[in-house]
């Protein structure tokens, strides 16, 4: 009775924080030349001229563009109708917020929880996220928010028995989001494969059956890439985007100048501009959630953890080990943008666990 007193002040509370602090950081944010001359010109010409590509990136359908449509719509239609930044930034937020109203409620209603409780719950979850290191991506029409909206969604269907779903989802994220949660796809597959019993011959053909969706949405990008120019438009795509990650910012390239030894990146690079507290909130949630995971594995029979649990728990726990890998000792300048899949994958991962743990009291264990 005290949670469910407890809970619908906090969420009012929650909402005039986190909108007011959306809004003000809308109005205050300098422009990023990501968000103005990539992301947001792109959507532009592409509802405009049908070509998703910018002045910096002018290729037709130009694969250096890194946030996908799925992200950056509402901002094209905000210049299309003659906006500002003003107008676009409360949009993406709200897009945003949309995507994590609708993943919390249908999870919350599987435990029947009615449709107020659960929006009271995401306004709680909104706030949290605005917590993380460099929430306002996402007002700069970046895709790691709404990117891992999209995997939670994909989770929901392997919840209700919809792989193929799950996986089509998937591909939205990586091809038509943000590229870089490719790393997360041969965790999912496993985790899925490993959870229905599938590591043997026929998991074979279910593995194709699975890729084939992951791939369609990047089918049919290509499509309308070849119908608007021509089929070698289409083709070209494959070994550009290549180029670019080995060549952008990711840090394979071997000619490439970047700081080595973890202690000198450390020292040098982006990290060292960040205070102790937000240096905690980053080892919190990338280092805690893999401790949580191995004190889980010796809870598995007193809290009932399921196989498909279990395996997409560890494939979580997978994903930020292998980001963290990668940001740590490779990334060239250890933006914190580029960690944000693992930092959402982590609080994810709090929460569902917060929640399956500490259901009668979940309110509190979210301010803890």
């Amino acid at each position: 009775m005290q949670t469910r007193l407890l809970i619908y002040p906090l969420a009012i509370c929650a909402v005039f924080i986190a909108w007011s602090r959306i809004l003000f950081e809308a109005d205050h944010l300098g422009y990023f030349v990501d968000e103005v001359l990539d992301n947001t010109y792109a959507i532009y010409n592409f509802f405009t001229i049908g070509n998703y590509s910018s002045p910096r990136f002018p290729e037709p359908f130009d694969s250096r563009i890194t946030s996908g449509i799925w992200t950056t719509w509402p901002a094209g239609l905000v210049w299309v109708f003659h906006g500002n930044l003003l107008t676009q930034r409360p949009l993406l937020a709200l897009w945003n917020f949309a995507q994590l109203w609708l993943l919390i409620v249908l999870f919350l209603r599987l435990y029947k929880f009615s449709l107020v409780k659960a929006t009271a719950y995401s306004a709680l979850v909104w706030l949290l996220i605005l917590r993380i290191p460099y929430w306002h991506g996402f007002l700069m029409n970046l895709g790691e928010l709404p990117g891992i909206l999209l995997l939670g969604f994909s989770l929901y269907c392997i919840r209700m028995n919809r792989p193929f779903l799950a996986f089509l989802i998937i591909g939205i994220t990586v091809w038509c989001c943000k590229f870089i949660y490719i790393l997360v796809l041969p965790f999912w597959l496993f985790a899925y494969l490993y959870s229905k019993n599938y590591l043997n011959f026929n998991g074979i053909r279910k593995s194709f059956l699975l890729l084939f969706a992951f791939m369609v949405p990047l089918f049919i990008w290509q499509l309308i890439a070849a119908l608007r120019f021509d089929l070698n438009t289409a083709l070209n795509w494959y070994p550009k985007m290549l180029a670019f990650l080995i060549h952008g910012p990711s840090g394979l390239d071997p000619n490439s100048s970047k700081v080595t030894g973890l202690v000198s990146r450390l020292a040098h690079l982006e990290w060292s501009h960040y205070g102790i507290l937000e240096k905690t909130k980053f080892l919190i949630l990338l280092v805690g959630p893999i401790f949580i995971y191995f004190i889980l594995q010796k809870l598995t029979l007193k809290l009932q953890i399921t196989k498909t649990e279990n395996a997409f728990s560890l494939a979580v726990i997978l994903s930020i080990f292998f980001y963290m890998i990668w940001w740590f000792l490779i990334h060239p300048d250890m933006y914190a943008r580029h960690i944000q899949p693992a930092l959402y994958l982590g609080l994810g991962f709090y929460l569902f666990w917060g929640f399956r743990v500490f259901k009668p009291g979940f309110v509190i264990f979210l301010f803890m």
